[in-house]
């Protein structure tokens, strides 16, 4: 029997889980009606920790989703929304910001401790529910929910130690040659969901020898206008999202993997970057 099927999430005790990303993209806001409501936003994530406000330009990486139906959105100009200014509310806890533009609301977690992201996810949502009680025209575009799990193994040998051959491999490189880089992209849908799986094994190094960074980022979002909203009124929406990419993170890594993941003690010293749940 594959034991991996009936791990449920709380049997987890580490993980190396390293960003999650829950944004919203909509149209319909000028960016001088943000500039005038951001006074009514402020309470709000004060109450919710966020104490630091801080203000950027959009940048490329606020707009890598790599979904093939980017392009076909109508009403996202990418040109003109990288000109945009982006307001970055940083929260007590380390490593968790909101950021808002004309475009999208995000929250990041970023290099955290494994945190309950319902909470932040949550507020999120308060803040989207506050722009669409402004504007007539708001329009939503997408709602997405990104994992980004991250470790470095210091031998290429092992990664099917921890890696399933089906969803890592590089037995398409000659013999004796060095694997730089691998990559591996699907894009898929389930439901009513989109999914964009994307598999990286990087060269690089650490203490002047080879290793090798091993990244899982998958990203399960809505393009549906109607179901996207339907994340504002209801936070538990967000549930099958998170229990769908549960199900890719298990079938992705092998079983002894998972074992060693429920252990209450980590003691591998051949992968580097899993860290105890807190």
């Amino acid at each position: 029997m594959n034991r991996r099927k009936q791990q449920v999430r709380g049997d987890l005790k580490h993980n190396f889980l390293k960003m999650i990303t829950v944004r919203f993209d909509f149209y319909g806001l000028a960016e001088i009606e943000l500039d005038e409501w951001i006074k009514d936003i402020k309470p709000l994530l004060h109450k919710r920790g966020y104490n630091r406000l801080t203000m950027e330009l959009a940048t490329e990486m606020d707009f890598q989703m790599d979904d093939p139906e980017i392009m076909e959105m109508e009403g996202i100009p990418v040109g003109d929304i990288r000109r945009h200014r982006v307001y970055v509310f940083k929260n007590h806890v380390e490593g968790i910001s909101l950021k808002i533009s004309p475009v999208f609301a995000a929250v990041l977690m970023e290099d955290t401790k494994y945190v309950d992201f319902f909470e932040y996810g949550r507020t999120l949502l308060e803040v989207m529910a506050l722009i669409r009680r402004k504007t007539e025209f708001f329009s939503p575009a997408r709602f997405g929910l990104r994992k980004i799990n991250q470790c470095v193994l210091k031998d290429i040998n092992l990664l099917n130690r921890y890696f399933e051959p089906e969803y890592y491999h590089l037995s398409r490189c000659p013999v004796g040659s060095t694997t730089k880089l691998f990559q591996a992209k699907d894009c898929m849908m389930y439901e009513q969901y989109h999914i964009n799986f994307l598999r990286t094994v990087i060269l690089g190094e650490i203490n002047d020898s080879d290793a090798y960074q091993v990244v899982l980022d998958s990203d399960i979002y809505l393009l549906d206008p109607d179901e996207a909203e339907k994340l504002i009124d209801d936070v538990n929406l967000l549930e099958p999202m998170n229990r769908i990419l549960f199900e890719l993170y298990k079938s992705v890594i092998t079983e002894g993997f998972i074992e060693q993941l429920c252990q209450d003690v980590f003691e591998d010293t051949d992968i580097i970057g899993v860290e105890k749940n807190e």
